[in-house]
């Protein structure tokens, strides 16, 4: 998953009729098209795009602009790992894990430096993902402490939390949605990752974050009108209480919102009302967000 047109031209700074217009003449971008037909943005083509708008602010002439970018892209080219190199970044996360585990900030920082050349989606699912399920895990076997999890959950936690703010929450015009967590409910890691794909997929995100009591929840949505609110419950929750919280928001949010509840926590056979999703599974929650 890409950047769409709309989200390149929030974070560039120029209007989606100048970028149609850039493209059609030089031809310097060339996305690649998803299956439903849209444009789909690499951050190596967001990046090329600031550099070249820096200079036409300069005083250069659009064409000088791009020439330049291609002088200066040629001899240092950062290329973005393929799918083959897929266990070079396996080597990548269990050395941030190393990292993580001696407090090692400086080796910690360096190591995601390296990522640069990959699309948020890629740093999300092939790095940072599988780092916080090994996390939990080694902790829950006793191989990590509380202090050495919390450590590395709260590094992983700002590399999210810096991909959404880099890309602006979102286009300004786009849809938007809530994402928040259950009531009680203190990690919000998968919250966050799924945060970063709504927003490149032209939400605009309202985080809310983690441990939203119900009321506040509410009243956001009927102020804001979402078009989708997005709650995680990975901790077990109890099942009249989450259903009762979900009929009770579903009745707070306006008809054309959609409501989406879901991860681990969430007990099987769950009653909801109509217009509200509820999916058990991380892997199926993405598919669900793809499907928007």
């Amino acid at each position: 998953m890409g950047y769409r047109i709309k989200t390149v031209a929030e974070l560039v700074g120029i209007s989606k009729g100048t970028l149609l217009a850039w493209e059609r003449r030089y031809s310097f971008v060339v996305p690649e098209r998803a299956e439903n037909g849209y444009r789909e943005y690499t951050d190596a083509d967001v990046e090329r795009l600031r550099r070249i708008k820096r200079l036409v602010e300069e005083g250069y002439k659009i064409s000088e602009a791009i020439s330049l970018t291609h002088e200066a892209a040629a001899p240092a080219a950062v290329v973005a790992p393929s799918s083959v190199e897929v266990g070079g970044l396996c080597q990548l996360q269990k050395e941030l894990l190393e990292a993580l585990r001696r407090y090692d900030l400086t080796a910690a920082t360096a190591l995601n430096e390296r990522l640069a050349g990959l699309s948020f989606q890629q740093r999300i699912e092939q790095v940072f993902m599988p780092l916080l399920i090994e996390v939990g895990e080694r902790w829950a076997e006793g191989s990590l402490s509380v202090a050495q999890e919390h450590f590395a959950s709260e590094f992983c936690r700002e590399q999210l939390a810096a991909m959404l703010i880099s890309v602006g929450y979102g286009p300004k015009e786009g849809p938007t949605a809530i994402c928040a967590t259950y009531p009680g409910e203190r990690h919000e890691l998968a919250l966050l990752s799924l945060s970063v794909r709504l927003a490149l997929t032209g939400y605009r995100v309202r985080y809310l974050g983690a441990d939203l009591p119900l009321k506040d929840l509410c009243d956001t949505a009927r102020q804001v009108a979402p078009r989708l609110v997005l709650i995680s419950v990975t901790m077990p929750a109890q099942r009249a209480a989450l259903e009762q919280y979900i009929t009770t928001l579903r009745a707070a949010c306006p008809p054309q919102t959609r409501v989406t509840v879901g991860g681990p926590g969430v007990p099987e056979e769950v009653v909801v009302p109509r217009g509200v999703a509820v999916i058990t599974t991380l892997s199926a929650l993405i598919r669900e967000l793809n499907d928007l």
